[in-house]
């Protein structure tokens, strides 16, 4: 399990505040953040596969880390559109 919390970084999510899909943050106690993508929630942990483990393994041969929701972040998701300004 990854947790950080013991080190003082905590934020105020719970597990149901994610969903499966999500791009969150683990951030670690010197305050390093390891991204990954939520593949599950239980009723106590968050589990999410690390980016630098599928650039790896691929999605598949990846293991979820299961996380304490304290220790995350939301990141915005990526978008697919462009972002346009109209000038006038």
């Amino acid at each position: 399990m990854k947790t950080a919390k013991k080190y003082g970084y905590a934020s105020h999510h719970v597990v149901s505040d994610f969903r499966e899909g999500e791009r969150v943050a683990f951030v670690d106690y010197d305050g390093t953040k390891e991204r990954g993508t939520v593949s599950s929630v239980n009723s106590k942990f968050v589990f999410v596969r690390f980016d630098e483990q599928v650039a790896k393994l691929g999605w598949a041969g990846t293991t979820s880390q299961s996380c304490d929701p304290r220790d995350l972040i939301k990141e915005q998701p990526l978008s697919s559109e462009p972002e346009t300004t109209s000038v006038r």
